[in-house]
């Protein structure tokens, strides 16, 4: 368990601040999916759609931010990895390591993140079709009971 521990660390460590800021993206990301979710189950088409769709909008922006701020890291571990380069004297494995590194980890957590969000969305989208299709239902049962 503590070797566990210890990778995890190291690959924390290795992705820096931006790592970080993915974090809370993939937190805030999985909030929002599991608040539209359980409303969608639970209310069953009792909450207004607007405001279902309000929210994921929010939902596609914060998937949609992920492999974007994972690129971003890309970006900055290659940024990093050629300054070490241009800096003269010769590069040292461990800094082109470092780099290299940074860029891999936030591409791939930024990938990670999008892609049950993806998933989510794609869910969400169905159970609000679904809401919609209720909605239909009883405005024209409410017309035939007039």
């Amino acid at each position: 368990m503590a070797g566990l521990l210890v990778r995890c660390t190291e690959y924390w460590s290795r992705g820096g601040l931006l790592l970080a800021v993915l974090a809370a993206v993939c937190f805030a990301m999985w909030v929002v999916l599991l608040n539209l979710y359980s409303r969608l189950r639970e209310e069953k088409a009792c909450e207004p759609i607007p405001q279902l769709r309000k929210d994921l909008t929010v939902l596609k922006a914060l998937v949609s931010a992920a492999p974007l701020l994972g690129l971003l890291g890309t970006v900055m571990g290659l940024v990093q990895t050629f300054g070490t380069l241009s800096a003269g004297g010769g590069p040292t494995n461990q800094a082109l390591a470092q780099g290299v590194g940074r860029a891999l980890v936030t591409t791939q957590y930024g990938l990670v993140i999008a892609l049950p969000g993806l998933i989510g969305i794609g869910v969400i989208q169905r159970q609000i079709r679904k809401v919609e299709l209720v909605h239909a239902v009883r405005k024209i049962e409410i017309g035939r009971a007039q």
